[in-house]
């Protein structure tokens, strides 16, 4: 007979005190179960089962989450099914509890096996990852298995105060340059804090030390809400849904033409096949023709929407960057996989930078507050750290500016993940590490 939680178990949380630590750095952890036995084709059918899984917890956009191993958290691909599942806190009429202690630690969880049926991303985003990825489990009783944080809890970055000279100081606006920031996060649960981070800090790098407009500055992302700070004035234009990406993409048109100089910042998970995993991450069969002789897989990548059912190949996304009309165009891809994107939008007249290559899961800072790739871009073109503190040299001909060249052989001399920084400008969609300093790139500026 299945064994059923009363009520007022449920209610009832017991949390052992530990002292607050801080993180081990690049610890790995002991291989954890994953939730396959949960997770199943039938899992519906264990609905209100009792069930205790393991794992190290986190929250992103308010959604518990437990993951069978901590380094799943950092990717930017989309977690396997078996290797996460959703946490649902107790929700007793008087308290609801803070669980933020219990970020980046490995805990058990004793509680009741539900189905997700409010968040609207999350619902939408089940016909494409299936229905299984709706589980989630009803708190009714939490253990620390370790004390010791495997990661951090992510900043909400105000970085107008870290460098209130970019943010208040207004160069006179260029009407030639164009830009587009896109992140869609898959739902609620896989949009992290890092990528509300990054769009936020380009887009007044963009618009104050660049001249950008605001008007020529589109942003599409999430649900189309801030994430935080209600003072916040840089503007979100369209959601990260279908609909919000393809107005975007129309918005772009009517402001761009063949004297524009584009800039094109995607930052999202990606899908793909990691070669070091042997794992499939969401790559598709491609049709013949359609990826170079190099792809060994055979496989187009993909990015993802925020909730919705369907997502966007890198063929559909090179269709929709190639019905834009631009003089020249500037590239710069943060989701796993996204050397793969080079081949598709590659064209004359453009210089693409990838976070890895087109067979590589990529990753946030060690602080999980900024992509990797985009802190170092952001940090090779203005000098400043994100963060925090100035660098030298990013300036290798010493002309007083940063070309697209100088902030890749930035960002790849200054990797600190296990990622390999691809770079483009020949046309050809080649990748490479080794570009020429003579190149298209060289000549080219934001």
């Amino acid at each position: 007979m299945k064994k059923k939680l009363t009520f007022l178990s449920m209610a009832i949380l017991v949390i052992a005190v530990f002292s607050l630590s801080g993180c081990k750095k690049d610890k790995k952890s002991e291989e954890g179960s994953d939730y396959s036995g949960i997770k199943t084709d039938n899992w519906r059918s264990k609905i209100g089962d009792s069930v205790s899984v393991e794992g190290y917890y986190d929250e992103t956009s308010g959604l518990g989450k437990l993951y069978n191993k901590p380094e799943f958290r950092d990717r930017d691909a989309n977690t396997p099914e078996a290797n996460y599942i959703y946490i649902a806190k107790p929700d007793a009429v008087t308290h609801v509890p803070d669980y933020s202690h219990l970020i980046g630690r490995r805990v058990k969880i004793t509680g009741v096996l539900q189905a997700e049926g409010r968040e609207p991303s999350l619902l939408g985003s089940s016909k494409l990852l299936g229905d299984v990825s709706l589980a989630k489990v009803k708190v009714a009783r939490v253990q620390f298995i370790d004390s010791v944080s495997y990661f951090r809890i992510p900043i909400k970055v105000n970085f107008c105060e870290q460098y209130p000279g970019i943010c208040q100081i207004l160069i006179d606006p260029f009407p030639t340059k164009v830009a587009f920031l896109y992140s869609g996060g898959i739902n609620a649960g896989n949009a992290h804090q890092r990528y509300y981070n990054d769009i936020k800090a380009l887009y007044w790098i963009l618009r104050n030390k660049f001249g950008y407009s605001d008007k020529n500055i589109v942003v599409c992302y999430k649900n189309g809400q801030h994430d935080y700070i209600a003072s916040d004035t840089f503007h979100i234009d369209y959601d990260a849904s279908k609909a919000g990406f393809d107005a975007a993409i129309n918005d772009l048109n009517n402001r761009m033409g063949a004297r524009t100089q584009f800039f094109c910042f995607i930052n999202n998970h990606g899908g793909g096949f990691s070669t070091s995993e042997n794992v499939n991450y969401g790559g598709t069969a491609a049709a013949a023709g359609k990826e170079p002789a190099s792809d060994s897989k055979n496989m187009d990548e993909h990015i993802y929407y925020y909730g919705e059912s369907s997502d966007i190949s890198d063929n559909l996304l090179a269709d929709k960057i190639n019905s834009l009309t631009f003089g020249k165009g500037i590239f710069l891809l943060k989701p796993c996989f996204s050397g793969g994107l080079v081949w598709d939008i590659r064209g004359a007249n453009r210089v693409i930078l990838s976070s890895g290559t087109e067979f590589q899961v990529t990753y946030p800072t060690p602080d999980g507050n900024y992509g990797e790739l985009t802190y170092n871009f952001m940090t090779a073109i203005t000098g400043k750290k994100p963060d925090g503190g100035t660098v030298s040299g990013v300036d290798l001909n010493s002309d007083g500016k940063i070309s697209m060249y100088e902030a890749y052989i930035y960002i790849k001399n200054n990797e600190r993940r296990s990622e390999q920084p691809q770079y483009n400008d020949d046309g050809t969609g080649s990748v490479t590490t080794s570009p020429s300093s003579a190149g298209f790139g060289a000549g080219v500026f934001l």
